[in-house]
């Protein structure tokens, strides 16, 4: 019986280099002849599902290739290559301490929405702004996991415009990857788990980027330790 195929993405080595080492995943050749920065990995630590990863790699010299464009890259790649049976997005985002988010808090989201993707014209407003749900958490899993909807865009700051969007489609975690990898994966019909965790308060009174880069390694541990859960409900649970 074939093993479900499970391909996480990761856009920043940052956020991937622990996971690599915890589930014993190893670089492999890329099965693609298109020139793009991300690199893929495999694991088959786990018994009853075969683990990929792509990680969206460098752009240039030193950039991290974070933002949609290269979550888009990444999430084509693995349902063209890698023949994903699910997708599984993980990584970091900002949250407010009005809506009771705390550093280090993981969450399981259930919404995706942009919120710099403006189109004032009636009728592309709502495809800019995308609304799409997530795969629903499952029952074993909610004393895991906070849930919430997740709103992306491509800039680590937020203006007010954006806020506005923000709060009218009812977001509480904002990222640079999320909506663009689930409008992809929903397109195709393919599923799609994304997993949150906070490294910065934007209602807080230190700046966005410096609170990031502070609580980035606790935030990144507190993630491993809640995906180490998951994976172990997937290989027990997941049937293609």
């Amino acid at each position: 019986m074939k093993k479900p195929t499970i391909c996480f993405l990761i856009a920043m080595e940052e956020e991937a280099k622990e996971f690599i080492q915890k589930h014993q995943f190893s670089e492999i050749s890329p099965d693609w002849n298109i020139k793009v920065p991300q690199k893929t990995y495999a694991s088959d630590m786990y018994e009853n599902i075969s683990l990929r990863l792509i990680l969206n790699g460098t752009y240039g010299e030193n950039h991290q290739y974070i933002g949609t464009n290269g979550a888009i890259i990444s999430t084509f790649l693995a349902l063209e290559t890698i023949k994903a049976d699910l997708i599984v997005n993980i990584g970091t985002c900002g949250a407010w301490k009005a809506h009771d988010s705390y550093i280090g808090d993981v969450y399981w989201v259930n919404q995706t929405s942009f919120h710099d993707r403006r189109i004032p014209l009636a009728q592309y407003e709502d495809f800019g702004q995308q609304k799409l749900r997530a795969f629903e958490i499952p029952d074993d899993l909610k004393d895991t996991f906070k849930v919430a909807s997740l709103s992306t865009g491509n800039s680590l700051d937020i203006t007010k415009r954006d806020q506005e969007i923000i709060s009218m489609n009812k977001a509480i975690l904002k990222d640079m990857e999320g909506a663009a990898i689930n409008e992809i994966a929903s397109l195709n019909q393919t599923p799609l788990i994304l997993v949150k965790a906070v490294t910065d308060l934007i209602d807080s009174e230190i700046e966005t980027s410096e609170e990031f880069l502070k609580n980035l390694k606790y935030t990144i541990s507190e993630l491993n330790k809640k995906m180490q859960i998951l994976i172990n409900y997937l290989d027990q649970k997941w049937t293609i």
